[in-house]
Formats: C-alpha cells, structure tokens, sequence
C-alpha cells in the first residue's frame, strides 16, 4: 500500500490506542501472576501444591531435555527420556493450557502493537505533550506497556519448561504441534534479552518516538524542581497572594501540570534506550535523559517488580562502538542518583507535608476555592502521589549513602493529607461542577467571544447549568473520545480542490466584462424592453466563453462540494459530539451579525466539511485577485455586471445539442447544473468582499435571467429552442441552491406552471429515448 493512502482520521489510532494500552495492562497482570506462582512453587514446602511434572524426579530429565532443546521438538521413539511424558500428557495439557495461551496472547499483542507502530509511522502522526496531550501520552504508554510486558516475560524462569511441556503433550496426543508453537517458541527465543531486540526493533520507530520524547523538554524540568525551588516559587501556597485567591488557576498545558512524574520518567528512560541514536545528535534528548538518570536508581516494572536504570543501560551500550562517553554519562548519573536523589526527594516530601496541610485547612474552611483553585489540589495530590511511590520503590532497591533518605516516620502524615483532599473533593463535587458551569458562560464563553464574536455558544453552558441543578452526574467519555480523535487529524491532509483554477477563470470572464461594460450597463436597466433587450445583446460579445469558463467554475465547486460533504460524513462518524457543537453554533449565528465575525464561524464549519451560506475559502482566493489599479467602486460594479452578463446569456444553452437535462443522473449532459452552485457561491463571495447586499443582487440575477428565459418561450426556430425546457430547469435549481432565494420570488418572475411543464417534458423526453 502506498505510504500516501493511509490517512490518520481513516486508521482509529485514538480507539486502537485505548484498547491496547488497556488490553497491556491485563496482560501484565497475568504474566505477574505466572511469575509469581513460579516463585511460590519453588518455596512451597507442600508438594501438593506443586505440579508434580515440575517436581516429579522421573519428569525432571525430560523437562531439562525440553529446555535444552526448546524451541526444537524432537519426539524419537527410542527417547527414554521423553516417554516418561506419555503418562502425565493429559495432566499437562489440562494443566498448563491457561499459562501456555497466556503467553499466546501475549504473543498476538506483540503483533497488533507492531503493527499499530508500523500504521503510525506511515501515517507520520504529529506528537507533542503540550499541543496533543491525549495522543502523545497514549503512545508514550503504549510503547513502555510493550517494554514493560517483554521484559517481565524474559524474567518468567519456567517459560519454556511451560511452552515446552505443552507442545510436547500436545504432540503425543494430537500427533502434532500446536500451530501456534513455532511462531511462540521464536518469540521466547529472540526476545531473551528483551531491551536488546527492542532496540533493534525500535530503528523504524525512532523518528515518532523521539519527536514524542523531546515534547518532554518544558514539562519534565518544570515538575523536576527541588523542593527549596518549589518553596521559592510558594508552590501550592492559597494565602501567598491574598488578592488573587479568587483567581482561578490556569495554565496552557493543563493535563501535564499534574501528569505523573513516575510515568515521564519510564517515558524517557525505556524510550531513549529504545531511540537511542537521538541521544548523540540532540542535546535537548540528551539532556532529558541525563535529568532522569538522576533522579532515580529504579523504575517499577509492574507492582513490586522494579527495573534498575544504570546498570541496564550501561550493559546494553557496551558492546556498541562509540558509545564511551554515554557510558560516562551513565555512571556519573549514578553517583549522582545515589549521593542526591535520596536528600532531594526526602526534602520534597518534607515540603509537601506543609504544603498539603495549609492546603487542606484552607480549603476546609472556605470549600468554595475548591472552584478556583481544583488544579492546586490536583497537583498536589499528583505530587504527593510520585513521592510516595518513589520512596517505596527505592527504600529496598538503592544503595544507600544515608539510611536516614530512606526511612520517613512523617509519611504517615503526608498520606493523610492526601486523603482529607480527597473527601473535600468528593463531598464538594457539585460545588466545583457549578463553578466551572458559571466558569463556561462567565469567562469561556467572554474569551471566546474575543475570537469568534458570537454570544449565542453561552447556550450550551445554561444547559449544563441546569443539569448541575438537577444533581445530574456528566458523562464526557465520548467527548473525550471524539477530542482523542480530533488530535490524531492534526497534520492530516484532506482532499481539496483547485480554487487556482476556479481563480483565473474568474478573472478572465472580469477581463470579458470590461470589454462589455457599456453594453452591460445598459442591459442591467432595460431588462422590461424586450426589442431594445434583444438589440443589446447582439452586441455582445464571448457569450460563449462566459458560460463556459462559469460551468467549469460549477464544477470545482461541486466536486468541492462532495469532498466536503465526504469529509463531513467521516467527522460526524468518528467525532459526532464536536461536529454537532460547530453545527448548532454555525446554524444559530444571526443574520444581523458582522460580516467578519460570520466568516469566522464559516471557517470553523468548513473545516469540519459543513455547507454554508459563504465559502471562506473562496472569499479568500477572490480576496487575493483584487486589484489595486481599480478603485473599490468600479470592481463592485464589475461584480454586479458580471452577474448580469451570466443572466442574460443563459437562453443560448438553448441551442445546444449537449444541454439536454437527463432524469437518471439528475443534471444535464454537458455540466451546465453545476451553474447554479458557480451562480450562488460566486454571488456570495464576491458581494461579501464588495460588502454588498448578496439578496438584492442575486433577486436582480432573477429578474434578468427569467426575463431572458421567457423570450425563448416565443422563439419558434427550433434550433436555437431544441432544449428550452431544459435550460429552463436551471432557474429552479439556483433557487434550489440558494440561502437568499425563495420560490416565491421565483414565481414572481417566471410562471411556476412553466417549470411544472419542462420537469414534465424533460422526464417524457427521457422515457421516450429509453424506450
């Protein structure tokens, strides 16, 4: 498939994220427990505890046999050894099937991860923590999940005696090996040394992971300060500025201000181990790395099983040439890890225990700054949170300097802190659902007033009011979905048409207009004088070309006009909440409103492939052929012309041969109803550059064009008549087509029961052919 078919919007990326970082963490949890039932097998003091063909002396050949072999299978007849397993085969496979497809599935998400990883990539996705938050994270930990589970796989000591024993069995009952084992058995075998695969897994992966990674360089610093920097800076403090205590807390990148510090730190250290190319040619890389390895001696792996960071990364870089001073690097972080990191982090709990308590007693006495100030509590509890873990993770896994970093009595106190916020939380919930409904109206939706000029959005924050009063409990998880979604499109490039072409032909039929100005002009104001009419217009001149520059113009438009709608069909399916937002908003703005404030709305609903009244694109591309040797009067005048010369040369399609309507395809055979959309899209364009009035000119367009139609009507040549009715179906369809136009109007132009009879005739005509 070709790298420039995959679109991010068309692949799921947001859904198959969710679903695999989920579907990681229960397979982590299974692979613990087969590990730890290994453990307890080997210090279970009650045989019958124990499988006995892990324990039977008569078995224990064959199993070393089987390891030794794995993942070959040799099933000899003459082999004493592995006959002994023909009496426990039923045993085993009873026994050993739940393990033996645990590492299967592990094995199939291996596969879908890859695969994913490959998806993304082609599709060059765009990651960046404080523009992305949703997508980077997911990715980010995806890939440790990944890690993390081959990791924990490589250290299950029984896993081939467990894969081995069951293929065996497999083999004597069913005369063969599972179709699965030979795909299973290599896995097992590659990934021996998990990191070391990885890496070289990982070289296709580099580009997006490390673009990932760098994203990291202002928020992992920001959350890596000492705790004297944190006291400098009052740090969670509500009572260091009184006058701005009823301030709400705010910041650009929000979700990262309380993201977890334990979380970024595997994000960097696995992630560079597997990029680690990017370590030599960027400093900001670089500099990321050396903070982490800093900062601990440890990462937990999953529950109580830990990974130690320097000698890891020391061992894996060895062996690979040129890589001396990264080796450097590495050991001097980890004198720096074990003669700091203690001292640092037991400050930043010790500062934490005060900060948490000022916290809590304020907002226990005045629980209304719990509006406010939620991000204050947020991140205190996310801080307090990454410290505790790291004491945990570290007090039994760190070379100690000082025993005392190690050993906190006050912990206690901090945990309690951490939880009296909680219940503040819990118990004024509503209160903080209310602070932020009038937060919405009172200053979303005044901000967003500033950009976009449109009070009407405030609707949505009164029915959120009104939920709040009614104790009704939100529900955002699809909201949520749909701005995952959304963020996955960010770089994509949708389908778009040639608004150069629809350009150039514009202003050559305004080249054309010049040349009929005077001619133009006349007609404008004679269209109730047929003879002085008709006169006229044998002095044009480039009827034909006008017509058919202005077809092809139709063209652009509605093929434009399909992509859009395609595009909207794909946004509604995979992000329905936002583009039902941007369509109330779209179909609620006021007639009255200004202009500029219109088409910034239009804009937006463009974007999301919504029709509407004006394109903004083709304002702009018209906006661009201004000229500045023309003065604004004399351009509105060649606009209004323009639609004039268009009204009074639609008769000539008339005669031709190709401008037969056709029912089956429901447009005629030469293109000519895709001028209703030129007509309106044009008129709407050009009049809101000129700041004319798109009704009043598009009624003249009316009056000009019926009145020209109706003279057709009393031709009797039938040459220049042979598709009268047809042409005469136009009038409809651009009043069809049009925001500003209604039958009324139309009727009062052109009799009605002439369209009923051309619809009549053109159908008849087509039954006629057929038959």
């Amino acid at each position: 498939m070709s790298r420039s078919v995959l679109q991010p919007s068309q692949q799921k990326l947001a859904e198959k994220l969710t679903i695999l970082n989920d579907r990681g963490i229960g397979m982590l949890t299974r692979l613990y427990n087969i590990k730890k039932q290994g453990q307890v097998w080997k210090a279970c003091g009650d045989p019958k505890a124990k499988p006995s063909y892990l324990i039977d002396k008569n078995l224990e050949s064959a199993v070393k046999f089987i390891v030794r072999k794995f993942p070959a299978v040799e099933t000899r007849n003459n082999n004493q050894q592995l006959a002994q397993l023909q009496k426990e085969k039923s045993e085993i496979l009873k026994n050993l099937a739940l393990y033996y497809f645990t590492f299967v599935d592990v094995m199939e998400f291996k596969d879908h991860v890859c695969e994913l990883l490959n998806t993304i990539d082609v599709c060059q996705v765009f990651f960046d923590i404080t523009v992305n938050f949703d997508l980077t994270k997911n990715y980010l930990d995806l890939i440790i999940t990944y890690t993390t589970l081959m990791i924990l796989l490589s250290r299950i000591e029984e896993r081939k005696a467990i894969i081995g024993l069951y293929n065996y069995a497999h083999e004597m009952t069913h005369g063969s090996s599972d179709r699965e084992y030979p795909r299973l058995g290599q896995m097992i075998v590659d990934y021996e040394n998990p990191l070391k695969k990885m890496m070289e897994e990982f070289v296709p992966h580099s580009k997006s992971l490390s673009d990932a990674l760098i994203s990291l360089q202002m928020v992992y610093p920001r959350r890596n300060l000492s705790a004297d920097q944190w006291r400098n800076a009052q740090l969670l403090s509500l009572i260091s500025a009184p006058s701005t205590m009823l301030n709400p807390a705010q910041s650009d990148t929000m979700p990262c201000e309380y993201l977890s510090l334990d979380a970024m730190e595997k994000w960097i250290i696995f992630g560079f181990i597997l990029c680690h190319g990017i370590l030599n040619s960027d400093v900001t890389a670089l500099n990321l790395w050396k903070l982490a390895l800093q900062s601990s001696s440890c990462l937990s792996l999953f529950r109580d099983e830990v990974f130690h960071i320097h000698k890891a990364a020391e061992d894996l870089f060895v062996n690979i040439r040129g890589y001396n001073k990264r080796i450097n690097d590495i050991r001097e972080c980890k004198e720096a890890a074990v003669s700091h990191a203690g001292s640092m982090h037991r400050e930043r709990r010790k500062f934490l225990r005060s900060a948490l308590k000022e916290l809590a007693t304020v907002l226990s006495d005045q629980p209304g700054l719990l509006g406010p100030k939620a991000l204050f509590v947020f991140m205190a509890l996310s801080f307090a949170r990454d410290e505790i873990i790291w004491l945990l993770r570290h007090a039994d896994n760190m070379p100690k300097k000082s025993a005392d970093d190690f050993i906190d009595k006050h912990i206690a106190e901090l945990i309690f802190y951490m939880e009296e916020l909680r219940a503040h939380v819990r118990k004024y919930g509503p209160v903080m659902q209310r602070y932020y409904v009038q937060y919405l109206s009172g200053f979303d939706a005044v901000v967003l007033n500033e950009l976009v000029q449109v009070r009407d959005f405030i609707l949505q924050s009164v029915f959120f009011s009104d939920a709040v009063e009614d104790g009704e409990v939100f529900d955002f998880r699809g909201m949520r979905l749909d701005w995952f979604r959304l963020q996955v499109s960010f770089k994509c490039v949708f389908v778009c048409t040639s608004i150069d072409i629809l350009s150039l032909s514009l202003a050559h039929i305004c080249k054309l207009v010049v040349e009929n100005v005077e001619v133009l002009t006349q007609m404008r104001t004679s269209f109730d004088k047929p003879d002085q009419m008709a006169a006229l217009f044998k002095r044009l001149s480039s009827v034909d070309s006008v017509l058919k520059r202005m077809t092809i113009i139709g063209v652009i438009l509605s093929f434009r006009s399909l992509a859009q709608e395609a595009l909207r069909d794909v946004l509604s399916y995979h992000i329905p909440f936002l583009v039902s937002s941007i369509e109330d908003f779209k179909d609620h703005i006021p007639r009255e409103t200004d202009m500029k404030v219109a088409m910034n709305v239009y804009e937006l609903s463009s974007a999301a492939g919504l029709p509407c009244e004006i394109d903004p694109a083709l304002v702009v591309a018209l906006s661009s052929q201004k000229s500045e040797n023309i003065s604004p009067e004399e351009e509105y005048k060649i606009a209004c012309l323009l639609m004039v010369f268009v009204a009074v040369s639609l008769p000539t399609l008339a005669s031709n041969v190709m401008s037969q309507y056709s029912p089956a395809i429901e447009g005629h055979c030469n293109n000519i109803h895709c001028l209703a959309k030129a007509i309106n899209q044009i008129a709407a364009a050009l009049f809101t550059i000129h700041k004319g009035s798109i009704e009043d000119r598009l009624k003249e367009f009316l009056a000009l064009a019926s009145s020209s139609l109706l003279k057709i009507g009393q031709e009797t040549d039938k040459t220049t008549t042979r598709n009268r009715e047809s042409v005469y179906l136009l009038l409809d369809m651009i009043v069809q087509e049009s925001p500003f136009l209604t039958m009324d109007l139309l009727e009062s132009c052109f009799p009605y029961v002439l369209l009923r009879n051309a619809y009549h005739a053109v159908y008849k005509q087509s039954v006629t052919s057929s038959a």
